[in-house]
């Protein structure tokens, strides 16, 4: 089976889109991470998962002026979508407003991998959707 080439790409505000970029990295064999305003081009990557936090139902903008600068290049990736949504009711609003429906087709894997509550300082990882995050990764692998 051959190693794909993943790159991750995220936005994060309190770190937690970041923790689950590394939680997904350490799992996956040839992976690179890049915060979205520093990504590169993700042309040389086989599958590319883009990650944000949600503030006030939206992704961040460094993760939206990724995905619209490198929109055709994205489209014909295998791409996978993971949003750290602290309230999982708005999960499907948020990726609706945030996420173009084109790359809402596109994405092989769609996920919220949860989040802290805003201005909270939940300890551990007791906020993260183990099972999301476990699937998504069988995703990532199963080609």
């Amino acid at each position: 089976r051959k190693t794909m080439r993943t790159l991750i790409v995220y936005a994060s505000k309190s770190g937690t889109a970041k923790e689950c970029a590394d939680l997904l990295a350490q799992k996956l064999e040839d992976c690179e991470i890049y915060e979205a305003s520093s990504a590169p081009a993700p042309d040389g990557w086989d599958t590319v998962v883009l990650g944000s936090g949600v503030r006030m139902g939206k992704a961040y903008k460094p993760i939206l002026k990724y995905m619209a600068r490198h929109m055709e290049t994205l489209t014909a990736k295998r791409i996978a979508i993971y949003l750290c949504n602290g309230d999982l009711n708005t999960f499907t609003a948020s990726v609706e407003k945030s996420i173009p429906k084109s790359l809402q087709e596109h994405a092989f894997s769609t996920v919220c991998l949860g989040g802290r509550p805003p201005f909270s300082k939940t300890p551990g990882q007791e906020w993260l959707q183990n099972d999301q995050l476990d699937a998504l990764i069988r995703a990532i692998e199963d080609v």
